[in-house]
């Protein structure tokens, strides 16, 4: 991206300007830490470098350590479609969200283990893996790279985060399709050192030994463009784009600039509740039609996301709303039901994002979902399906609305009582952009990464408890997180 490191794209005082003084002062405590004392060399690995926000959090994280002059590498597999085919089910097993008849086969775990072996042994194995003093595996894809890494290098740490939604109640169901899966990831995962899981408990299953596992959300960066403030000319240069990119995938719909929007940004995944998406929709526009909203007042619907590289659900799931849209019931609201698979610019999200007057995050299944960070640091208040971690980034009833998932009318009311309200909208806005804290952004979440590099390193173990990893750093610096 900054062509290893000789386009200036940001510099440490832009990053300090993101956190109070008490927070980069245990930054720098941390640094000097890691880099001076320890000297410590770091790789992380995952299946992707664009796509989804492993890759977004690792982009921003590479920026900082570079800044920070902290060895760190970030390494991506040679892709190939059948593997990620393979990986991408695995992942729809996991969350309960497949063909409950799809199964890993034995077949699957010889082409998977035959991509690794080759990565390994044309990329890593003789000088990476062994130079490396901490590795993060931040993908359930590079499971298999654990077992070479301990071969060639006993006395490296491996850490591996745990990112996605498990069901842990069907995993540890002996016979399961979910218990099939894990069961399989887990014989690579259970020779790391510490499990790095999402901040809810749910997720973990019960193989998974407590001593060795903390909680860390995932996190977006404030100054990327994902995030970072738009001029009126460049909101209208990137809108103009979106529009031209519509045209170009062959849809007739486009932004107007005189009707406000409400969007959900999220991958064309199964689990990402799109079709509940449309249908909150259509029952919204049922209820603005019963109370004669005028036209200038109803909202245009916006369903659009990046690819990733190692999703190949991605065209069938976009095929599957272009079809759902073509259904009798929608012929009153197809026409203002805008549906684009974006480039990956991030300005071009950053500006249809903050022209929203509200985002939606209908999953049925989820992490911790950066979107829903995104929206709130933008002064945009979210209506959500109560799923996964998103109950842990929306405050009910003051930063949004949370419902239960798959409950299309309560959205519809709660987007309905956003448009009939002004008030409540302005002073949700307000609340949103307040209490979304640089706990969400990248210091705060790469300080857990040094951390956990420094202490695993320096005490052989980190006795985890399925604490929050903060906590750690909090009575370790005696630092005080801003209250809000």
């Amino acid at each position: 991206v900054d062509a290893n490191g000789k386009i200036h794209l940001v510099n440490l005082d832009d990053y300090q300007k993101t956190v109070s003084q008490d927070t980069w002062e245990v930054l720098m405590k941390m640094t000097e830490r890691l880099r001076d004392e320890q000297d410590l060399k770091i790789a992380f690995f995952n299946a992707t470098p664009q796509g989804g926000g492993v890759a977004l959090m690792r982009h921003a994280g590479i920026r900082l350590f570079r800044l920070l002059g902290v060895k760190c590498r970030w390494f991506v597999p040679f892709p190939d479609n059948d593997v990620f085919r393979i990986t991408k089910n695995n992942h729809n097993i996991l969350q309960g969200v497949a063909d409950p008849n799809l199964r890993l086969t034995d077949d699957n775990k010889k082409t998977y283990e035959a991509w690794i072996k080759a990565n390994v042994e044309k990329y890593w194995l003789n000088d990476v893996f062994t130079e490396c003093n901490v590795i993060f595996i931040d993908d359930p894809q590079m499971v298999g790279l654990i077992p070479y890494i301990k071969e060639v290098n006993p006395a490296c740490k491996i850490l591996y985060r745990s990112h996605i939604q498990i069901r842990a109640d069907l995993a540890n169901t002996p016979g399961s399709p979910q218990n099939g899966v894990w069961s399989y990831l887990w014989s690579f995962i259970q020779h790391c050192d510490l499990f790095i899981s999402h901040p809810v408990l749910s997720f973990i299953p019960e193989e998974v030994p407590l001593e060795k596992t903390v909680l860390m959300p995932a996190a977006s960066d404030p100054i990327d463009g994902l995030n970072k403030e738009l001029s009126d000319d460049d909101m209208d240069y990137y809108l103009g784009i979106f529009n031209r990119i519509c045209a170009e995938q062959g849809t007739k719909n486009t932004l107007d600039p005189e009707r406000p929007n409400i969007i959900q940004i999220a991958r064309f995944d199964p689990a990402k509740g799109i079709p509940d998406v449309i249908d909150s929709y259509t029952l919204l526009r049922q209820k603005m039609d019963d109370a004669d909203y005028p036209l200038e007042k109803t909202p245009q619907l916006v369903i659009c996301g990046h690819g990733a590289i190692d999703d190949p659900d991605a065209s069938i799931i976009y095929a599957q709303v272009m079809d759902q849209l073509k259904q009798p019931k929608y012929r009153d609201v197809v026409n203002d039901i805008i549906v684009a698979r974006l480039p990956p610019s991030d300005q071009l999200l950053d500006a249809v994002l903050r022209r929203s007057y509200l985002a939606l995050q209908l999953s049925h299944r989820e992490g911790f979902e950066v979107k829903v960070t995104e929206a709130l640091a933008k002064g945009i208040p979210v209506v959500a399906a109560r799923a996964g971690g998103i109950p842990l980034q929306i405050k009910d009833g003051k930063t949004g609305f949370l419902c239960e998932v798959g409950d299309c009318e309560a959205v519809a009311e709660r987007m309905f009582e956003l448009f009939d309200n002004p008030k409540l909208h302005a002073r949700m806005s307000k609340d949103s952009s307040r209490l979304c804290t640089e706990e969400f952004w990248t210091i705060y979440n790469y300080m857990h990464w040094m951390f956990m590099a420094s202490e695993i390193y320096e005490k052989g173990a980190l006795v985890g408890n399925r604490r929050w990893i903060k906590e750690f750093w909090y009575e370790k610096y005696n630092y005080t997180p801003i209250q809000e």
